[in-house]
């Protein structure tokens, strides 16, 4: 029988396999990929469809509360690509994007910033406001 130690590293490995198919699957799941000043210009820059990216922070409570509602847009609207980005984390990139208050919802086209989400978010305008900056072809319907 294998000892106590070899199980958990059997363990381990299979939690890091199953960790790597997440990050794998999430994106074609419609889901929001989480970014840092490391990956932001692999993912966010060089992405060949637009970005919509929301910038929040983990103790702001509005961020938390809207967390989700964002993550049910980038499941509705299969045109762009959905990041987030903990401008806590990331201070000197928010401070590089001008980013101002929290949470924050911008549009990157070909690396550069297109639009800026205005007004109190929820999650019809922000859906609405999403379609509205993505051409046509690239959305599907609800």
């Amino acid at each position: 029988m294998p000892s106590r130690g070899a199980r958990l590293l059997v363990l381990l490995l299979r939690t890091i396999q199953c960790h790597a198919f997440f990050e794998a699957s999430r994106e074609s799941a419609g889901g929001v990929i989480e970014v840092d000043a490391e990956s932001w210009d692999a993912t966010v820059v060089a992405s060949e469809k637009p970005a919509f990216v929301m910038w929040y922070s983990p103790t702001c409570p509005h961020c938390r509360r809207f967390g989700p509602h964002y993550a049910t847009c980038a499941e509705a609207h299969a045109g762009p690509r959905y990041f987030k980005i903990d401008a806590d984390d990331n201070e000197a990139l928010a401070d590089e994007h001008s980013v101002s208050k929290l949470p924050s919802f911008m549009l990157y086209k070909n690396g550069e910033l297109a639009a800026t989400f205005q007004g109190r978010p929820d999650e019809s305008r922000l859906l609405a406001w999403a379609r509205s900056e993505v051409p046509p072809f690239s959305v599907r319907d609800l």
